[in-house]
C-alpha cells in the first residue's frame, strides 16, 4: 500500500516523476509511505517492516521515470488510508492533503 500511495497521487499532485519526486519532496514521500504502512498494520495486526521505506526506495530506483498525469484508484488506495486511518484512531494528514490538492486541480 505504501508503494501505491507513493507512485500515484503524489506524482499527478506535483507533476513529477518518481526519481523527481523523490528528490524534490523527500519528507512528504516518506509521510505517505509511511502513513499507508502504518495505517495498514494498526488494520491487519501485522507489525511494520522497519526495513520498509528503504526497500521502496531501492524498487524506485528502477522506476524513476514514471510519471502520473490522473491519480487512479484513490478510492483504494490514498483515500482508503485516511478513512482507514481515522476508523482506527489515527491520521493520515499527508494523505489527505494531496487529496485535497489533488480535488482542487480536477
Amino acid at each position: 500500500m505504501g508503494f501505491n500511495c507513493v507512485v500515484g497521487l503524489p506524482l499527478a499532485v506535483h507533476g513529477s516523476s518518481l526519481e523527481d519526486y523523490l528528490e524534490e519532496f523527500p519528507e512528504e514521500a516518506r509521510a505517505v509511505f509511511e502513513e499507508a504502512a502504518g495505517t495498514c498494520s494498526a488494520a491487519t495486526g501485522v507489525e511494520v517492516d522497519k526495513s520498509g521505506w528503504d526497500a521502496f526506495k531501492a524498487s524506485a530506483e528502477h522506476l524513476g521515470w514514471v510519471r502520473v498525469s490522473e491519480a487512479k484508484a484513490l478510492d483504494f488506495r490514498n483515500r482508503a488510508v485516511v478513512a482507514l486511518a481515522a476508523e482506527h484512531g489515527r491520521s493520515a494528514p499527508v494523505n489527505s492533503d494531496l487529496l485535497h490538492q489533488y480535488a482542487a486541480m480536477t
